[in-house]
């Protein structure tokens, strides 16, 4: 009886270990005017810009309002420039701003019609 109790505990920490392990993403397909149909991705830690060439910037969360249905922001360090993004759950939009490091704020845009997916 001490065994199939053992076994059971096993079992189902195995489940809730992998449950955590693989984070649920969410897609979104949004209109750019640089890209056309552009796609945003974001799970519990990071929002993931998708390029059409295969390549993935990742902005980690900072700021997340998404119990209250209203929008997470995350920060992405790079070379020259610092980057943030803002994605807007009721417009349905994604704001993304470039800070150079020396002279501060430096550029945005907005994907806008963003869609679920």
């Amino acid at each position: 009886m001490l065994l199939i109790k053992k076994i059971i505990i096993i079992i189902f920490l195995n489940i809730f270990i992998q449950t955590n392990l693989y984070a649920q993403t969410t897609t979104w397909i949004c209109q750019s005017e640089r890209f056309g149909n552009f796609i945003w991705e974001y799970d519990d830690n990071f929002i993931y810009q998708k390029f059409p060439a295969d390549d993935v910037r990742k902005f980690k969360i900072t700021k997340d309002h998404r119990k209250s249905g209203l929008s997470i922001y995350g920060t992405s360090k790079g070379g020259i420039f610092d980057l943030d993004a803002y994605m807007d759950f009721q417009d349905m939009y994604v704001k993304v701003r470039q800070v150079d490091r020396e002279f501060g704020f430096s550029g945005e845009y907005t994907d806008t019609n963003c869609k679920t997916y």
